[in-house]
């Protein structure tokens, strides 16, 4: 049995905390900018659990509840990605409880990048080295509490002039990075879990849910005009595959503005764009190495599915690009 394939979508302020982590060594991570400190769009996180999920069988989310949409758009990824439990970084660490208590004391708690490579915009968030505007001090934290995780340790006299730039006392504690390393293992668990009740569909893994058996065609093929923009053949197979007829496949593949066969709207838009642009790279400049675009779909009994759409593109003896 071929063996699973999990990604890790983290934090990227807690990046050197997930990589000490033993469990880890083994997985591709993928860092996402905090959303504490940048705006991070909803097409930044869908195009992060995409690379995610298109590239593994499944992902872990090692990210908090931050970003306003994260809970919204995880739900189209339920089937691929498990988030680890806890509302922010210091949950997911340390455990809900000790972090919890750390606020109800007042106490900020503060990792080593925002002290060091993140410092600039954490300045700039937070107001520090203003009368007004510093909104640590504003909202009455009584301390600044800066942990050692392993390899990760702030230097005191960093964390120093990072709290006095908030006019807040501080403190450096020792952490223990097998807790956060045991945590890690039991939400890498979750998803093999997850993803072993998932059916793959050829050596791409593309997911399908139990409605599908596991006999079910995993490809079939159509024959794109590039210059009238038309589909001049469709497989029947595609009906197999995602259960539209060839003549309702060629009206969504075309105008699906709603997001009907596509995963959403933005989908849609995308893949249209990346086709454009492929076959205009063919027209002007010759001969393209093929390519592909691999997207989510719908199939026609709302299972979702991971497509990967190939190009052939067919030339003349002289490399000049045949159209249909």
């Amino acid at each position: 049995m071929q063996k699973q394939k999990i990604g890790i979508i983290t934090c990227a302020s807690i990046l050197d905390q997930v990589k000490a982590c033993p469990v880890t060594s083994e997985h591709k991570i993928y860092p996402l900018a905090p959303c504490c400190l940048f705006s991070i769009s909803p097409d930044l996180l869908k195009h992060i659990f995409n690379e995610a999920c298109l590239n593994n069988d499944g992902a872990l989310l090692i990210y908090g509840n931050c970003h306003p949409k994260l809970q919204q758009i995880l739900a189209g990824y339920e089937d691929r990605i498990i988030k680890l439990k806890g509302d922010n970084c210091w949950e997911m660490m340390l455990g809900a409880e000790i972090a919890q208590d750390y606020l109800a004391k007042g106490e900020w708690l503060v990792k080593n990048t925002l002290c060091t490579s993140l410092r600039k915009e954490v300045f700039a968030s937070y107001g520090a080295n203003r009368a007004e505007g510093n909104l640590i001090h504003n909202c009455h934290t009584k301390k600044i509490i800066a942990y050692k995780f392993e390899p990760d340790s702030p230097r005191e006299e960093e964390v120093a002039s990072f709290a006095k730039a908030f006019d807040v006392p501080f403190e450096i504690k020792e952490g223990d990075i097998s807790s956060f390393n045991d945590t890690l293992l039991h939400g890498l668990d979750s998803v093999k879990e997850l993803i072993s009740r998932d059916i793959t569909i050829g050596d791409k893994r593309i997911l399908a849910r139990n409605e599908l058996k596991e006999s079910a065609v995993s490809e079939a093929y159509f024959k794109l005009d590039v210059v009238s923009n038309e589909l001049l053949f469709i497989s029947p197979q595609i009906t197999h595959l995602l259960g539209y007829t060839p003549a309702e496949f060629e009206y969504l593949y075309m105008s699906d503005h709603e997001g009907t066969m596509y995963a959403d709207k933005e989908t849609y838009l995308r893949v249209s764009e990346e086709r454009f642009t492929y076959f205009s790279k063919c027209l002007m400049r010759g001969i393209q190495q093929p390519a592909s675009i691999e997207y989510q779909v719908r199939h026609k009994n709302q299972t979702k599915l991971w497509l990967r759409e190939s190009f052939q593109p067919k030339y003349d003896d002289d490399g000049t690009f045949v159209p249909y």
